[in-house]
């Protein structure tokens, strides 16, 4: 399995940064696990700005420890997450179908104080208006 910098080598600076949500509407991003893998052997997701109207699925699930952080793809821009969720994202592409997925660790954009602390107030509302629930343990 690559490290992340073998990844960075192949990918170079093509690292995935999240567009700015609106914070004066009832925005949010959600992602598609597309259902191939990349020629890498990459679980490949897609992004996409919504309203909460938008149908979604919401995932529940532990993080894990960090340091064992595997590679992903958003919208063809390398993501690193952690092990569980990579798990996750690798069951989904064949099990879900093509359909909307909230996911905070990919949703929302980590590296932003505001944005986090904001989407993270939202989250019982997020969660609220979610069509479905899935737990996963790993």
């Amino acid at each position: 399995m690559r490290n992340e910098s073998s990844w960075n080598h192949a990918y170079g600076t093509s690292h995935f940064r999240h567009a700015p949500l609106d914070q004066k509407k009832d925005s949010l991003r959600l992602v598609k696990v597309l259902p191939d893998l990349s020629t890498d052997g990459l679980v490949e997701c897609s992004i996409h700005h919504a309203v909460k109207s938008t149908p979604y699925i919401c995932l529940s699930y532990t993080w894990g420890s960090s340091g064992n952080e595997r590679a992903i793809l958003i919208s063809r821009k390398l993501l690193m997450v952690r092990r569980n969720l990579e798990a996750f994202l690798y069951v989904a592409r064949t099990q879900l179908g093509y359909c909307f997925l909230w996911i905070d660790a990919i949703c929302i954009n980590q590296a932003n104080a505001a944005e986090r602390d904001h989407q993270v107030q939202r989250m019982g509302n997020i969660f609220a208006k979610a069509k479905m629930l899935i737990t996963w343990l790993g």
